[in-house]
């Protein structure tokens, strides 16, 4: 009988960490700090919170464009509601 099935029969699950977990925890984290970090600049930069605010918004617009934007170059047709 394998690890994985003793274990679940016993009620104890064996996780095994290795340095690939480690390193995939490192890009998503790196991908959601990356993602997050151009909303914030705005405010560390400007100094009035109402401009930094119209800015904010203007910025996270552009990104919401510019990631639909490029999801729907890659994406198949039947997700742009095309029949083709």
């Amino acid at each position: 009988m394998s690890e994985i099935a003793c274990s679940q029969q016993l009620g104890v699950f064996v996780v095994h960490l290795s340095a690939c977990f480690g390193r995939l925890g490192f890009y998503i984290f790196s991908l959601v700090f990356l993602s997050t970090f151009p909303v914030v600049i705005p405010f560390l930069v400007i100094k009035d919170v109402n401009s930094a605010l119209h800015v904010w918004q203007l910025v996270s617009l552009a990104m919401l464009y510019l990631s639909g934007y490029g999801f729907g170059r890659y994406a198949p047709a039947f997700f742009l509601g095309r029949a083709e």
